[in-house]
């Protein structure tokens, strides 16, 4: 149902009165109908579509794959006002939804991320989602392929400043931030489904779906030589690689899991 309420709610056109009305009815149908489980934000290229699916085929529901709602690129964690609206400030608009149970910031090696984008011919439109100034990019001056993007060396996608908002912003709830290299290893991905599925799954669930999701990973498809770090990005993924795998930020605290929430089961 909460994808059904993100989606007419943006629509850009005026909505009929039958829309209205599905509105109206969706809005008065409470949290338990309309609230999303889990929001998965990202740069891109991390395996947030893979995640998204993996939770979905659970029953545990998601932001909109599309991304209507503003949610999936926004460069830092939305603000919910009074309404529980989220404000995407920097991105396309506002999403009307809910604020979900869980928010989650999947995040990975920079480099790999943006040849993922080129790979998929999508790379100047994705940069337009997450640098934060979409109307200061042009498929016309854009790098138009990887080389070139990193022979020219200027953090187009934002990727630092995308990164550095979800990490050191102040939150008014708890926020996930997840490596996508490490999020299949069996002790993480354990953690993680009990995060965000607990409240839906009992146990056996659960153990069944970190079995399959540690199983379902795959090599990079996008591979990138070693020497491109020295030109950009080394420094940003020397940053990530400091982090634990999981880590969840409070309000103003950050909390680490242990080495041993790390543990295969």
């Amino acid at each position: 149902m909460h994808a059904l309420l993100a989606a007419l709610t943006a629509r850009r056109d005026a909505a009929s009165p039958a829309v209205a009305e599905l509105l109206a009815a969706l809005e008065q149908a409470g949290p338990e109908l309309t609230e999303m489980d889990v929001q998965i934000s990202s740069f891109g290229g991390v395996g947030s579509t893979q995640l998204s699916n993996h939770l979905n085929a659970y029953g545990i529901t998601t932001n909109l794959l599309t991304d209507a709602d503003n949610l999936r690129h926004c460069p830092r964690p939305p603000v919910y006002d009074n309404t529980n609206t989220a404000s995407t400030s920097g991105s396309s608009g506002s999403s009307h939804v809910r604020r979900p149970r869980h928010v989650v910031y999947l995040y990975g090696d920079p480099l790999a991320a943006v040849a993922s984008h080129y790979r998929r011919g999508h790379a100047c439109h994705q940069a337009q989602k997450t640098c934060g100034q979409p109307s200061c990019l042009s498929p016309a001056t854009f790098p138009p392929s990887f080389e070139e993007y990193v022979s020219r060396g200027e953090d187009l996608f934002g990727l630092e400043a995308h990164f550095h908002n979800w990490l050191t912003a102040r939150l008014e709830y708890p926020l996930v931030m997840l490596r996508y290299e490490r999020m299949f290893e069996p002790g993480v991905a354990s953690r993680l489904f009990q995060l965000l599925a607990g409240h839906k799954l009992c146990a056996p669930q659960l153990q069944r779906m970190t079995r399959e999701f540690v199983a379902s990973h795959r090599p990079r498809r996008s591979q990138v030589p070693a020497e491109y770090y020295r030109r950009m990005y080394g420094s940003l993924l020397a940053e990530m690689d400091r982090l634990p795998p999981l880590l969840i930020r409070g309000a103003g605290a950050s909390a680490p899991i242990t080495e041993a929430d790390t543990q295969p089961p």
